[in-house]
């Protein structure tokens, strides 16, 4: 028999429980082994001190375990329903139903509409970049002139709108604007070429007015001669 076999039945020896046929091997190999013999012993110094050592029970022991014992049955009996007794009504029953129903149904309102609802079409003028603001009034355009239609007396430009056209004289040149960014860029171009040529030509008549100024000075103030006899 081996040691740890041996300790194994010590143990049940000690509780009372060792088998009938184990006593004999058991005692032989105690006769051969001192280890297990001052396993046993120490086993037994144990034993007897624990039992010199016992604890008094309280005078009133008895009646608070009785006590814990009675609660600990009135709570295992509540939580048990008896087939004869009514279940307590839930009054939140309805609600949490009514509850889980509308979210259902609100999600199965919101996925139809993923589906099944209007695409939003993006205009392709929508994704071009917003240009600078043009203005459209009158006041804001460029000072466009043409030339009066009196004498070289009268002012030399007037200034040229939408509203008023040029009786004669040079072309009236749109200044409306489109919105759209290409057909604005060509009226921007044809206000600039348009002013340019009517700066060349204010030029062209101051010229002609100092000419005739100098023409005048010259003559000195001598009556014209108007033909008529004396």
């Amino acid at each position: 028999m081996r040691c740890n076999k041996a300790r194994e039945f010590v143990s049940q020896e000690l509780d009372a429980i060792l088998p009938p046929d184990a006593t004999g091997r058991l005692r032989d190999h105690l006769d051969a082994c001192a280890d297990c013999r001052e396993y046993r012993e120490d086993l037994l110094v144990g034993q007897r001190l624990f039992a010199a050592t016992e604890p008094t029970l309280s005078e009133n022991f008895e009646w608070k375990l009785q006590l814990r014992l009675n609660r600990a049955l009135q709570e295992a009996a509540g939580e048990v329903r008896y087939p004869w007794q009514d279940p307590e009504p839930d009054r939140w029953h309805w609600w949490r139903n009514f509850g889980a129903s509308t979210a259902v149904g609100l999600a199965a309102v919101l996925a139809l509409a993923m589906v099944f609802g209007p695409v939003e079409r993006v205009r392709p003028s929508a994704t071009r970049t917003a240009g600078p603001a043009i203005a459209t009034s009158n006041a804001d355009r460029l000072p466009l002139f043409q030339p009066g239609n009196g004498g070289l007396y009268q002012p030399a430009a007037r200034p040229v709108s939408l509203n008023q056209r040029p009786s004669t004289g040079t072309r009236f040149v749109e200044t409306g604007w489109t919105g759209t960014a290409t057909e604005d860029l060509k009226t921007i171009r044809r206000l600039r070429d348009e002013n340019r040529r009517l700066s060349n030509l204010l030029i062209q008549y101051q010229r002609q007015n100092e000419r005739l100024r100098a023409q005048l000075d010259t003559s000195g103030t001598r009556a014209l001669d108007l033909g008529q006899e004396q």
